[in-house]
């Protein structure tokens, strides 16, 4: 199975936030709080926009950046807190990556 059909299997639904994982442990509430943050919605059958659900749907602030796969993993452009781009080896790295960035922004 290529890179690309493994993150296009593990593609989260439309509204399916990274934080519907199931509990965590008590310890991380912080992360919890952040991961809830997180929204991942389709925009191309391989692609990603991604959003801080503590911002309103049509406020252009709570616009993380967007993602796609590639070849060997998922390349980002992050549009917070400066345009930049970055390149992860799993879904899993990104949701955590997004997840870090969502912990640092004023909700």
């Amino acid at each position: 199975m290529t890179m690309r059909s493994q993150l296009t299997s593990v593609r989260p639904p439309v509204g399916i936030r990274a934080g519907a994982r199931g509990p965590a442990p008590s310890d991380q509430q912080g992360e919890d709080v952040a991961r809830d943050r997180l929204e991942l919605v389709p925009v191309l059958p391989d692609g990603w926009r991604m959003r801080d659900r503590s911002h309103r749907e049509a406020d252009a602030s709570g616009l993380l950046g967007f993602a796609q796969t590639a070849g060997t993993g998922v390349d980002v452009v992050w549009l917070t807190p400066v345009p930049s781009t970055e390149h992860f080896q799993s879904l899993d790295e990104l949701i955590a990556a997004a997840t870090a960035r969502c912990a640092t922004r004023p909700a």
